[in-house]
């Protein structure tokens, strides 16, 4: 099996198409295929940060790492023979078949979220250790996509249910945040928690929005000055790796700014010298500015850009929060 991935993109590419074209010169029973078939699979589960090696979650990781092996060569194996890189691109081939197994088997088995909330829970509080398991536990909540769907006597104008619905997990996944210690596995999963809180939490945003005479989706307003606004997006950039952390709410509308000011400021034009090739108007800090605090997405800014593929600035902008977030983090925590 593949040991290590390569630490750039392209070399991730040429590592996967060199797989790929192996698999499909090898008959479809072959010990042969069914060995290249194995390193794809490794290859591809690896590229989850769930998978990576970890020293604070070892029997998490190898839990994950386990599961998702054996589901993606199960797909692979189903998919490999109709696949054509020339209808879609390689990494999100991959990319799909693995989060589409990742989600498999963390909804299928709600051991791997419970260990999880257990390793956040046996954490100190405040460490970087218990953030850390946070952010997984919450990360592997969505993936699994286990939610309740809260229900009532109201009726909702369009769109206003979801508004409502999205607000209601984010506030209830805050409060787990909040108060893992009083997870208590002997009296049921994460899940089963999860959706005991979720409906009054619906209750309370829907009551929320009745009482402002709120009828349709509200569009949320960002005053810069203005420390005590609601936020209602607690985790910072689309980050793959560390930032999507949780802090209290006050917390992190404060580090929301500072981060803000951050890339803005970019004292060492680091963030302003990451660029598309040969794009150096569509640099990181103009993307990330855009796509965080000003609420746009990647579609839109591809078409204001005039970049062809939607996939080259999203891969752009997920290479370098990657890259970029010890940086941030060491900036957040100073």
């Amino acid at each position: 099996m593949v040991n290590s991935l390569p630490s750039g993109l392209s070399d991730f590419d040429v590592q996967l198409k060199q797989l790929i074209d192996r698999v499909q010169q090898y008959p479809t029973h072959s010990q042969e295929k069914q060995q290249v078939l194995a390193e794809l699979a490794e290859a591809i589960t690896r590229s989850h940060k769930f998978c990576r090696p970890s020293k604070l979650f070892p029997l998490v990781v190898q839990k994950i790492s386990l599961d998702l092996h054996k589901q993606l060569l199960h797909d692979i194996s189903q998919n490999i023979d109709s696949y054509n890189p020339q209808r879609i691109p390689i990494r999100e081939w991959a990319n799909f078949l693995r989060d589409q197994a990742l989600k498999t088997i963390l909804s299928d088995d709600d051991s791997i979220i419970n260990q999880i909330a257990q390793e956040a829970k046996n954490a100190a509080p405040d460490s970087s250790q218990r953030k850390l398991a946070l952010n997984l536990l919450v990360e592997a909540i969505q993936i699994a996509d286990k939610f309740g769907r809260p229900q009532g006597t109201f009726s909702f104008p369009p769109g206003l249910y979801e508004y409502i619905y999205n607000e209601a997990i984010q506030e209830t996944l805050l409060y787990i945040c909040q108060n893992i210690d009083k997870y208590n596995p002997s009296r049921g999963d994460i899940m089963g928690w999860v959706n005991f809180l979720l409906p009054r939490r619906f209750s309370d945003v829907r009551d929320k929005y009745m009482k402002q005479g709120i009828t349709k989706s509200p569009k949320i307003v960002r005053n810069k000055t203005d420390n005590q606004q609601s936020e209602l997006k607690i985790v910072f950039l689309d980050n793959p790796e560390n930032l999507e952390i949780f802090w209290q709410k006050e917390e992190a509308v404060s580090k929301s700014q500072q981060l803000r000011d951050f890339i803005e400021s970019d004292p060492d034009s680091l963030f302003r010298n990451a660029h598309i090739t040969g794009r150096p108007d569509v640099n990181f800090q103009v993307v990330a500015l855009e796509k965080v605090w000003g609420d746009k997405t990647l579609e839109h800014m591809a078409e204001q850009w005039q970049i062809d593929s939607i996939q080259t600035l999203s891969s752009f902008y997920n290479r370098c929060v990657k890259k970029f977030s010890p940086l941030f983090l060491e900036y957040l925590q100073d």
